[in-house]
């Protein structure tokens, strides 16, 4: 009886430590965002503040949080402008990288499989107010843009704008910047 207890005991030993072995494709998408994140940084001066997604057994959605911290409070069409920037620049960085392919859910990753969102604040960290927007998300194939105003607790966004990925490229095609 005791040595069927210590077989038991290490099976479960066994099969804990290997489904708890970092994952190829982990280690992929991280590569990947660790790129993508340094092209940030340097373009555009956003903070990485944590990432996510739907990743077993296959990646079938990714998300990634950043945050802006400026003088300049950006208008709803430079939040534009950046959120279609940074959600084909994440795009690029995860189609591209042909080892992470076989652990995608669908390829190539497009608009609707990622959410990239943006906090806004102030150069003294200070959360903006209404009309001015708080955050704003490239979230599967829409655009939000965000806000809150005095009264509303501080970390509780609301929608104030929507629109899908289509219409802000249009947009910014068009010229409406």
């Amino acid at each position: 009886m005791k040595f069927l207890s210590l077989i038991l005991t290490l099976s479960i030993n066994l099969i804990w430590l290997q489904s708890n072995e970092p994952s190829t494709h982990l280690s992929l998408i991280k590569e990947s965002e660790h790129k993508f994140i340094e092209q940030v940084r340097e373009k555009y001066g956003l903070k990485y503040l944590g990432s996510g997604g739907g990743l077993e057994p296959k990646v079938c959605a990714l998300v990634i949080d950043l945050e802006y911290c400026n003088q300049h409070i950006l208008s709803k069409n430079e939040l534009r402008k950046l959120l279609v920037d940074l959600t084909e620049l994440y795009l690029q960085e995860i189609n591209r990288n042909s080892e992470l392919l076989p652990y995608l859910e669908v390829y190539p990753f497009t608009p609707n499989d990622v959410w990239i969102g943006v906090s806004l604040y102030s150069a003294k960290r200070k959360m903006n107010l209404f009309p001015d927007y708080t955050a704003a998300s490239s979230c599967y194939g829409r655009l939000r843009f965000l806000s809150n105003d005095e009264f509303t607790p501080i970390g509780t966004h609301k929608v104030v704008e929507e629109e899908t990925y289509e219409e802000a490229i249009r947009k910014i095609n068009e010229g409406q910047l």
